[in-house]
């Protein structure tokens, strides 16, 4: 693969003091990486009381800002709009783990990377009522090519906002791209820490998680005739 890999990550202001072990341990990554990004929003709209310092982070990592808060979105289309090269790759991932330094190198070297999304973990849309899919997920990681998206895909509607997995899904889906799964990858990562700002424990608009999914999942379908 001789296209620059980028790995792109996000986080948020009670997680900064501790996004450090993540960062470097990314850092230390066999496969041949040419950036990692940190991607900061201007303004958080879970913490609009954040005084807009940033977090200290490793040399080797580059912090990239992202104009408008996508939620957790950040992560992908952020570094998405600010890479020229459509063959380019881009390996996102969680900013509460801890990445054994073969870890990239297991979606790099998939046989599938090319021309495919690989992800270290996906489920059957089936779980949510619908069929003919999948659903990827960021924990693990995730690769993908910037070719994979196009111009409107940046424009992300409301019912996604705090439920990327199912945008991006429904993205790759409508743009024919397939979701593989890469087994290996979550025998190589491990929980840097646990606290209560994770999204998957977090309420919206008194929905949970699991209800927000079924309303993302309920939009793709009925807005981009997909899964059905």
């Amino acid at each position: 693969m001789n296209e620059q890999t980028y790995v792109s990550l996000t986080t948020v202001p009670p997680r900064f003091s501790n996004v450090g072990k993540t960062l470097e341990s990314l850092l230390f990554q066999k496969a041949e990486i040419f950036e990692i990004r940190l991607v900061i929003p201007r303004l958080y709209l879970r913490f609009p009381d954040w005084n807009g310092d940033l977090p200290k982070v490793p040399k080797g990592v580059k912090i990239q800002r992202c104009k408008k808060d996508l939620g957790p979105a950040c992560k992908i289309f952020s570094t998405l709009q600010n890479i020229s090269d459509p063959n380019s790759y881009i390996l996102y991932c969680d900013d509460d783990c801890e990445y054994l330094p073969q870890w990239a190198q297991s979606f790099k070297s998939h046989p599938e990377q090319k021309n495919s999304a690989i992800a270290g973990s996906i489920f059957n849309v089936e779980r949510l009522g619908k069929k003919n899919g999948s659903i990827l997920q960021g924990f693990g990681g995730v690769l993908v090519r910037k070719k994979y998206f196009k111009i409107q895909d940046f424009r992300i509607p409301k019912p996604y906002h705090w439920v990327d997995d199912i945008w991006i899904s429904t993205c790759l889906e409508k743009n024919k791209i397939p979701i593989v799964e890469n087994r290996d990858a979550k025998h190589l990562i491990k929980n840097s820490y646990q606290d209560q700002y994770g999204l998957q424990n977090t309420t919206f608009s008194k929905k949970n998680r699991a209800e927000l999914n079924q309303i993302a999942v309920n939009y793709s379908s009925e807005n981009f005739k997909i899964w059905t």
